[in-house]
């Protein structure tokens, strides 16, 4: 597809060999990204393209004028933006600090490593996934004693390996709850059931301590509360010329004053949206940071009646945004690049360990130069997150570090074999340096603040996108030329750095993350995630999306 071209402050861009205008006069995105070097390009064309133009302003018919992206619109992405790179807490260092595993040895952490070479479990032939976990018989039974020594086993394990370990509360917190395991576990018969064990012992000691989407023991999993966007697709509102939002009921127009939930919450009452036309609006909704139960699923409206003036309250049923789940044993490709209207779309639904990624790396050059592309990462469960930092740097053409997050990796022996299972270098995780030193810290890649591409990117993101996924999120909304469309990501990145061991005598899997990452302000982010510029429900985000562009000149 051509790369835009500019003359006289308006964007052209050649479709099916006719011009069509964008006036792009008060984008300050694009005029910022695209404006200088389109009109560079203008400069140095042919003289037959030059020709092309004088014809189309004179003698063709006149060109069909698109309405500029809202000034509203480029202001909202610009909050989203800032809100990637907060301001580190005053006491980061401190309290980042306290979370350093403590009271690790050479020769503990061996022996860990040994147990864990000794009972590691092969995937069966033919699995198509490395992430698959062996399948374990829930109904067999095992010593109590056994089960016993395992329960001392994990505490450990968790101790040399679990990168969250003392973020959660350390020894204080876990070594309690271990010896009230062991306590249940020696009220029960000689032979235990590996269910009765799973869902009596294990479950009680980490629920409620732990709340880590990546931490799962089995199929059960231990996250923070999921927080969620509530919506109503029924009304629509609209900002008005003196500033307020107002939406037709009936014959009537309203004005909206306020707005709270069942409980009496306050909340503001709307969400920026985009309109199954491509139109800026606001819909009725809330996103409260965490669940909150019944109480999120309406609000009461308080609205009054622009011709009378007459007060009114307004009761409105929300629903939640959703997310786009997918099964990867039904995907035929994890990722995918397309025209769509002609749009480029990049499809990624997961980024696999151990594949080879260049191919999709190398569209970050490729996109760059459109004059508009849609990234979709609803329904991404993660996977490799340094393929989603590769293709940010190919795509923004450098490398920057920030402050997206605050990181450390444990590099213990027993971590070395929580890797095993992925098929990674286990050599990178020995030991680097003497035990007080083993946690090492790092950062995430970021980029520089003004970071950009050449057109406008529409990233598409819902509450189902998380880990790797998030992350590649949370990058792509911080390019000055992005647009985020959807809902809230999963939030699933408290840890890192993903191990897999099975544990010695139940057979049992158990999946956690080596590193702990913390946003820079310490706010929560486990259940919660990034948030979108635009808030539209998962299923329909790729169709506004195309209208968005549409609507704009960049898209049939």
């Amino acid at each position: 597809m051509p790369k835009p071209f500019s003359a006289l402050g308006d964007f052209f861009i050649h479709k099916s060999g006719n011009l069509q205008g964008m006036n792009m006069l008060h984008n300050e995105i694009l005029q910022k990204k695209l404006g200088m070097k389109a009109l560079n390009r203008a400069a140095a064309m042919p003289a037959f393209i030059l020709c092309a133009l004088l014809f189309a302003a004179c003698g063709a018919p006149a060109a069909q004028e698109y309405p500029p992206i809202p000034e509203e619109l480029l202001e909202i992405s610009r909050r989203n933006r800032e809100a990637a790179q907060p301001p580190f807490h005053e006491d980061f260092a401190k309290i980042v600090e306290g979370y350093m595993p403590r009271g690790l040895s050479f020769e503990r952490d061996e022996e860990i490593a040994e147990i864990l070479r000794r009972h590691f479990v092969s995937l069966p032939e033919g699995s198509r996934y490395r992430a698959a976990r062996p399948g374990v018989d829930l109904f067999v039974t095992r010593a109590r004693e056994d089960l016993a020594e395992e329960v001392l086993f994990l505490f450990d394990l968790l101790r040399y390996g679990y990168g969250a370990y003392e973020y959660f509360g350390g020894d204080d917190v876990f070594l309690p709850r271990r010896d009230a395991a062991l306590e249940r576990l020696g009220a029960l018969a000689e032979r235990v059931s590996v269910g009765r064990y799973l869902r009596e012992i294990l479950e009680p000691a980490f629920r409620g301590a732990i709340e880590d989407n990546h931490f799962q023991i089995h199929d059960i999993t231990f996250g923070a509360p999921p927080s969620r966007a509530w919506m109503s697709g029924a009304y629509t509102l609209y900002r008005a010329e003196e500033g307020a939002l107002e939406v037709a009921i009936g014959d009537e127009r309203y004005r909206l004053l306020g707005a709270e939930l069942r409980d009496g919450t306050p909340v503001e009452g709307v969400l920026p949206t985009l309109t199954r036309d491509g139109e800026l609006a606001w819909a009725f909704g809330h996103f409260s940071g965490r669940p909150q139960g019944a109480e999120a699923r309406s609000l009461t409206a308080f609205l009054q009646n622009v011709r009378t003036g007459e007060m009114m309250n307004y009761y409105v049923v929300l629903r939640e945004a959703g997310g786009l789940r997918r099964s990867r044993e039904s995907l035929e490709r994890v990722w995918d690049l397309r025209e769509e209207r002609g749009v480029a779309l990049l499809d990624s639904a997961w980024f696999p360990l151990g594949e080879d990624f260049d191919a999709f790396i190398e569209t970050g050059s490729a996109l760059r130069e459109r004059p508009a592309a849609i990234i979709d990462l609803r329904g991404n469960s993660g996977g490799n997150g340094r393929i989603s930092e590769l293709w940010m740097i190919e795509y923004a053409g450098r490398e920057g570090w920030d402050r997206m997050f605050a990181e450390y990796s444990m590099a213990s022996r027993a971590v070395g074999e929580l890797f095993r299972h992925w098929d990674m270098d286990i050599d990178r995780y020995r030991p680097l340096a003497p035990p007080g030193l083993w946690p090492y810290y790092s950062a995430t890649i970021d980029l520089p603040a003004d970071a950009s591409g050449e057109g406008l990117l529409l990233v598409l993101m819902d509450s189902v996108a998380g880990s790797a996924g998030d992350l590649f999120a949370g990058f792509l909304r911080q390019l000055e030329n992005a647009i985020v469309v959807g809902t809230n990501t999963a939030g699933t990145l408290v840890s890192n750095g993903i191990g897999r061991a099975t544990l010695p005598h139940s057979g049992l899997d158990i999946i956690f993350g080596t590193g702990l990452m913390l946003r820079p302000d310490l706010s929560q982010f486990e259940g919660v995630g990034f948030l979108p510029g635009l808030w539209v429900p998962s299923e329909e985000a790729l169709e506004r999306a195309l209208a968005f562009l549409a609507r704009h000149g960049l898209a049939e």
